[in-house]
């Protein structure tokens, strides 16, 4: 650091720069514990201004239409660049919060600074690997660090000349290589960055990967490079030449079949129609009108094949009572058109993978499987007059720590997690036992696809939707007939939004109260109930609102008349069978946590169109 300030002392204007770069390494460097390096970590990127200038600089290059080129194409690709590497840089320092850091005891723990630089680049050497749903789509552009995991049915690697593939240059670098290693060598807790051995050593281990799970293999060459030089083929490229592999020479710009394996695109043509529709599908998002065309929003329009169509999307709708469908799979449609095609169709779903800590789904699920053990061991006592709180929690905590400890995984952080949802489970009693006049009477009550109750059929006498699902809990009244469904959540903002969108999007309790109330010929009411523990004290007048709400969306008017929510669902499904299925969501939030954002084209950010109205016309 010494050395780094006497460097900028030497030469006046670049002095103050130099100081402060040093007086921000220092900083750095004073890190001690896990806590005390993740904070020093963000404090030295933010201070060094990677976070403010991430997807920030240059804007001004978003504001013409034409295709960038020269400087302008490079600042766009840069900014792209920056905001990736950003986003993976916080989540990987989020995930370390999350993980290394859950137990106090790890906080507070001297750690050596090389130690946490590996850990750190562990977690992001993960972040590389996009989510699995993020990837929908028939082709798709990647890194070579992307692909381990994945199962190709082709993989096409271009650019296979000396040098990229595996590539021979250090990682470009904003000072010298003297400053570098003379800052490197002052604070020896700096980041190194990788040698160009290392990074060739990488890339060829990631093709590697990537070619174990695929079934053909392309590698593409090119005899000249961008300045019509001769260009020297990939050493990887050149080994199998001789190995014997099959090379193809292909023209530059003639017409005619592609060096692209049977399956793929096979003319310029080809080429050329996939482009124009990719256009149409990113063009959508940035068009206020989104009018609905063949490409976007409307399969059937402009189509011969219409009909066929409609005959797959009405087979997977729940027009059948054999091929019911799941009521949150009509929550999707109702979501977005193109989410619930996307789901249900296309069954384009991401995996669930095991890892150390359990993530919101998996918690959930914990959640769901515990409360069910507890309420089911304890359904005898409910009825009772008074009853015995004591005995239904000790009981019930019992049955659900024999649930959890079925759980796959001994970590200590998954035992936390498993620790918390028993805390979940008798906050859960808890509430349940102050409510006199509901007595518990199913838990995981399923119904459709062969389940105890049959599926339930939704019609008007001109549509059909047969539903299938699963009520989380049943509760009767304790002294009239009358009919609850429970559906856990595991947040109070999850209630309440909920809570708000019942009818519109949040469709779940209405048709639950519908199924429960007509197979046990009861009126029916329902509701979302949190089963965090600080949640649930705060929810009752909520609660009390949306019964009220999802009595009325699941009462008939008359007798053989469809109800509000029936008429919604049915409405729904005639749209998607009419292929209806526009990436428009009821709500712009949706996209923020949707699984399938890769396959619908809607860019992660969007200059809006200027307003006319701001622009007066000259007198």
């Amino acid at each position: 650091l010494e050395r780094l300030v006497l460097t900028g002392a030497a030469h006046p204007d670049d002095e103050p720069a130099a100081r402060r770069v040093a007086e921000v390494l220092a900083r750095a460097r004073s890190a001690r514990t896990r806590a005390e390096r993740v904070r020093g970590a963000r404090a030295l990127f933010h201070d060094l201004g990677f976070a403010s200038r991430a997807g920030r600089g240059a804007l001004a290059t978003f504001a013409r239409d034409e295709a960038p080129a020269g400087v302008d194409r490079l600042e766009r690709l840069a900014i792209a660049r920056d905001v990736r590497a950003w986003d993976v840089m916080e989540a990987a320092l989020d995930a370390y919060e999350t993980t290394a850091l859950r137990d106090p005891s790890a906080r507070s723990r001297p750690l050596d600074a090389e130690v946490f630089r590996l850990e750190l680049t562990e977690l992001l050497d993960a972040a590389a690997q996009l989510p699995g749903a993020g990837r929908a789509g028939a082709v798709r552009i990647a890194r070579l660090a992307d692909l381990p995991g994945d199962e190709l049915d082709l993989l096409v690697v271009l650019d296979a000349n000396d040098g990229a593939l595996p590539r021979d240059v250090r990682p470009i670098s904003l000072v010298s290589e003297a400053l570098e290693g003379a800052v490197a060598r002052a604070a020896r807790d700096a980041f190194v960055p990788l040698s160009a051995s290392e990074l060739a050593a990488r890339d060829l281990a990631a093709l590697a990967a990537g070619a174990a799970e695929s079934a053909a293999i392309v590698l593409v060459t090119t005899a000249e490079d961008g300045g019509d030089a001769p260009a020297t083929p990939s050493r990887v490229f050149t080994a199998l030449a001789r190995a014997g592999i099959a090379v193809e020479e292909a023209p530059r710009t003639a017409p005619g079949p592609t060096p692209l394996a049977a399956g793929a695109l096979q003319t310029l043509g080809e080429i050329e129609r996939r482009v124009a529709r990719e256009r149409a599908r990113e063009g959508f998002f940035l068009d206020p009108a989104r009018p609905p065309s063949a490409i976007v929003g409307d399969l059937s329009l402009g189509s011969s094949r219409g009909e066929a169509i409609a005959r797959v999307v009405s087979a997977e709708t729940g027009s059948s009572r054999e091929r019911a469908l799941a009521v949150t799979s009509i929550e999707r449609f109702a979501q977005c058109a193109f989410k619930g095609y996307a789901h249900v169709v296309l069954a384009a779903r991401e995996g669930e993978e095991q890892r150390e800590l359990p993530d919101a789904r998996e918690e959930g699920n914990l959640g769901h499987t515990a409360l069910a053990a507890a309420f089911t061991a304890t359904k005898d006592e409910w009825p009772r007059r008074p009853r015995d709180a004591g005995r239904i929690v000790e009981e019930g905590l019992a049955a659900a720590d024999a649930a959890l400890s079925a759980s796959a995984g001994h970590a200590p952080l998954r035992a936390i997690v498993r620790l918390r949802v028993r805390e979940s489970v008798r906050a859960v009693l808890t509430r349940a036992l102050a409510e006199d006049e509901w007595d518990f009477s199913l838990a995981e009550q399923a119904f459709g696809s062969g389940k105890p109750w049959p599926p339930f059929h939704v019609t008007d006498g001109g549509g059909d939707v047969w539903l299938r699902g699963s009520i989380d809990r049943v509760d009767r009244a304790h002294a009239r007939a009358a009919v609850r469904v429970i559906d856990y959540k595991r947040s109070k903002s999850t209630v309440r939004d909920a809570s708000t969108l019942l009818g519109e999007t949040a469709l779940q309790v209405p048709i639950y109260a519908l199924v429960a109330g007509r197979r046990l010929e009861a009126p029916a009411t329902g509701a979302y109930v949190p089963i965090q523990p600080r949640d649930l004290a705060t929810e009752t007048k909520a609660n009390t609102r949306a019964e009220e709400r999802v009595a009325e969306l699941s009462t008939r008017e008359a007798a053989g008349a469809p109800s509000e929510i029936e008429r919604r669902v049915l409405a729904i499904a005639a749209g998607a069978r009419a292929g209806r299925l526009a990436p428009l969501p009821a709500r712009e939030a949706e996209c923020a946590h949707c699984g399938v954002s890769g396959g619908c084209r809607k860019p992660r950010f969007a200059m809006a169109p200027a307003d006319d109205g701001d622009e007066k016309d000259a007198p």
